[in-house]
């Protein structure tokens, strides 16, 4: 059952700096447990999918080999703002307190919110208001987190 906002996963990329222009290499954060996204191939380990095949094609553009480094989702943002990394690429969504810290990309993927429960509790919930006083999972840091706490 879909939420009915629509959400943007963006890349969050650092404001290319006269220093990431003199480099030859580009430093791309991201956590890769969200496939098709970013994931890592099991048979080569390497950091794939279709946010990584975007770093590349922007590396491309800009004559700059892109170098995947996987980590956190919460570090992504204190990263960049450290110059551990050069950027990051993610599914996050813009808000106005990241937007304060990060440039944001355009967003290049629009995402809904679901829920997910058991067979049996089918009938019980049948949007996410039905949620009120409930246990909720949801990832720490992420929309739905946001969406649960309004709940």
């Amino acid at each position: 059952m879909s939420f009915s906002k629509s959400l943007l996963v963006a890349a969050v990329l650092a404001t290319v700096s006269n220093f990431a222009l003199a480099k030859d290499k580009m430093v791309v954060g991201t956590e890769p447990t969200f496939a098709p996204f970013d994931f890592v191939d099991d048979k080569s380990n390497e950091i794939i999918g279709f946010d990584i095949d975007v770093m590349k094609a922007i590396g491309d553009a800009v004559d700059m080999d892109v170098q995947m480094q996987a980590m956190q989702f919460d570090g992504l943002i204190p990263a960049v703002l450290s110059h551990s990394i050069d950027a990051a690429i993610s599914g996050m969504t813009k808000n106005p307190q990241r937007e304060k810290q990060v440039l944001f990309s355009d967003p290049y993927y629009v995402a809904a919110q679901g829920m997910m429960v058991r067979t049996a509790d089918l009938g019980k919930f049948k949007v996410m208001d039905d949620l009120k006083g409930k246990p909720i999972c949801v990832q720490i840091g992420s929309v739905g987190a946001n969406i649960a706490q309004g709940i």
